[in-house]
This record gives C-alpha cells, structure tokens and sequence, in this order.
C-alpha cells in the first residue's frame, strides 16, 4: 500500500528530469521530485508556473519519466509460461561470473563482476566513462562519471538507497565523453531507454552515446531517513556501516565489528513507494542484467540481453578479468521465483497508478530496445 504522503504517481528520482529542471538537486534530500511539480506534468498544469529552461508545456519531463509514461515494466505477460523468457525477459544467456582479481572479488557486490567488466573496458578504451553509484560517509548516494579502473573499484558495493543515476549521464554527456555505460537498478535503465527513444528532440541529443548499460536485480530500495532510524533503533550509526547485503530474507547490516541481520518484514515500512509500482526484478532492459539470485555464494549471476552486452561479457572474459560458469534450471527458477512475486506483488499498485484496465498490459518499450540494440 502507498504511504499517505505520497501521492500518485509516485518518483522512483531515477534523474531523467534534471537536465530540465534547474533546481533538481534541492530535492536530494526528499528523494522524490514529480510531487514538487518538475515543470514537464502538463496533467498537472505545472509546466507553465516551474519550467526553468523555458521548455513551457512541452512534456519532456513527463516523456522521459518512467512512472509518468508508464509506472513500470510489464514485459513479460506475452512470454507464455514454459517460455525461457517468462518472468525474466528475454535474453541470450544465463551465465555465472566472478571477477579474477582477488581485491574485486572480494570488496565487490557477491562476485564482483560488474566492477570488473566495466574495468576491462575502460582500461581497453571500450568505453571512456562509466556512470556508477557512489556514497558519502554518511551512506547518501550520488551518482559518479567514473573515469578510470581505480575510480570504478572504489564505488563497488550495493547502497539499497535510491541513487538518481540518470543525472550522472547527463554529466557525463555534458563532459563530452562518447561511450558511456551506465550502471543502474531498473527503474534508472527503464529511464534511459525512454530518452534514448525520444529522437529528434534537442533535450535527447547525445542519449545514444550510452552505449552499455547494466541493469541490477531489485526487490525494491528504502527512503534513506527511514533506513537511518531503523538502524538508530539497533544502536548502529549509518556512517558506521561497512556493506549491506540481502541474503536469504535478511537485511544484513555488517560494520567494522559486528554483522547485524533484520528480517525483511521489519525493514518493509522503509520501502519506497515507487517501488510498490515497479514490475521489474532482472532489469529487462538491460543489455546485461546481474545479481546474486541464482548462483552460489561468491559469483554474479549475468542475464545477457542483448549483442552489445554479450560482446562486454565476451571481452572482459577473454581479457582475464572475470570467468564464467554454467547456472542449472534451479537457479535459473530462483531468478524466475522473485521476479513473477514481483510483478504479482506490484500488479495493483501499477493499474493503480496508470490507471489502466486489465485489457492493457503491453508498454512499447520491448519494441524500443529492438530497434537500439538489435536483439
């Protein structure tokens, strides 16, 4: 159910809008930017009284959001059950990874390989720029236009806090640099697929330059002030963390000396609202999708979508940074599990929020990510 202080429809603050909205990072704290009015809700009337840029009435805002336009990804209801697509999108392949290099390895998230992909490819030129989640002391999260292997390496590590990625492209397009990969939870590689298809708009220009992008598994993120006072209520200070993790219904909070394991139910009111309208688990958008579920301890799992993802995979394992394995149908079927929970789970909250009859369960965007990369 929505919070009562949200309303719909609810900002996953993904930072499609910032290149629009000039004040955008007056709301970092807040987390959440459509109930401000942005200046692209023309349902709202909005646009003429906030728009800094000039850009009156013109719907950008509202075009590029990916709760505005659609609230979610339902990608999956035309794979029939039994397809190798149902609940998990399509793809190529599923593969277990993790990366060689033993300090990767083990300061990254489970196998450490999406650290280590894009550290091939940016010491091979592949890419000139990754766009990644970094953080504070204090644990707020901020996205980074990593530059180099060293800068990759230090922004390892899951936050389970919102981080406004999109406007990390922006930067990164605004520096000039020509082959970016963007690092991202669902909801932020949903945002850029949107832009990438708003062609022939100024505010687009340059979007096709994101040329890699790597989508995390979701259950959902938490309101950072909520997840400060969970933490306050176990005597633990959030600068003292070290790594979160989720492992087997727990929410694991490890800090220079001690592991602490809250069970998911008592962490549920941190939930962010946008994230009770998301459809997407395995990031189906993606060129390649990873995360824990579905390989053993230590290694990623990797969803290979698309050619441009397949090629990264194929690159940084011929390089030597990372190896792979096979994954059985049981762990492929882990992947599918929280997936359809997912999407079961959300379904009222995403009618709810586009306001769509039961007849209406396709979006365009499959379509979309056809024409880009060729699948």
């Amino acid at each position: 159910m929505l919070s009562d202080k949200r309303s719909l429809p609810v900002c996953c603050f993904c930072g499609a809008c910032y290149e629009v909205v000039s004040d955008f990072d007056q709301y970092l704290e807040d987390e959440v930017m459509l109930e401000k009015g942005c200046g692209g809700l023309t349902s709202r009337g909005a646009c003429f009284s906030f728009c800094p840029k000039s850009f009156s009435r013109c719907g950008l805002c509202e075009n590029a959001c990916p709760r505005e336009g659609f609230g979610g990804c339902d990608l999956t209801p035309k794979y029939f059950e039994g397809s190798p697509y149902f609940g998990i999108g399509y793809h190529s392949r599923i593969i277990a990874a993790k990366a060689t290099e033993r300090e990767i390895h083990e300061n990254g998230q489970s196998g450490g390989v999406v650290t280590a992909i894009l550290s091939a490819l940016i010491t091979d030129e592949k890419i000139d720029a990754a766009v990644v989640a970094d953080r504070t002391d204090e644990w707020r999260v901020e996205p980074k236009v990593a530059e180099t292997p060293a800068e990759i390496i230090m922004s390892t590590g899951s936050k389970y806090t919102v981080c406004p990625s999109i406007k990390g492209v922006w930067q990164a397009l605004r520096a000039g640099f020509e082959k970016i990969a963007l690092v991202g939870m669902p909801c932020n590689i949903e945002a850029m697929r949107m832009l990438q298809a708003l062609r022939g708009s100024d505010y687009t220009a340059g979007c096709e330059r994101v040329t890699l992008m790597i989508g995390l598994f979701c259950t959902e993120a938490f309101y950072y002030d909520e997840l400060v006072e969970l933490l306050l209520r176990h005597d633990i200070a959030i600068r003292d963390v070290v790594k979160f993790d989720v492992y087997r219904g727990k929410f694991v909070v490890k800090t220079a000396s001690e592991k602490l394991e809250i069970p998911m139910k008592e962490i549920e009111h941190a939930v962010r609202d946008s994230c009770r309208v998301c459809m997407d688990f395995a990031s189906e958008l993606a060129d390649i999708s990873a995360g824990s579920v579905g390989s053993e301890d230590g290694w990623t799992t990797l969803i290979i979508r698309t050619k441009r993802g397949e090629d990264a995979v194929r690159f940084a394992e011929s390089a030597g940074a990372i190896e792979t394995a096979e994954i059985d149908d049981k762990g492929i079927e882990a992947i599918r599990k929280l997936s359809l929970r997912k999407k079961k789970n959300n379904y009222g909250g995403w009618m709810e929020q586009l306001k769509r009859c039961n007849a209406c369960l396709t979006t365009p965007m499959p379509l979309v990510a056809t024409e880009l990369y060729q699948i």
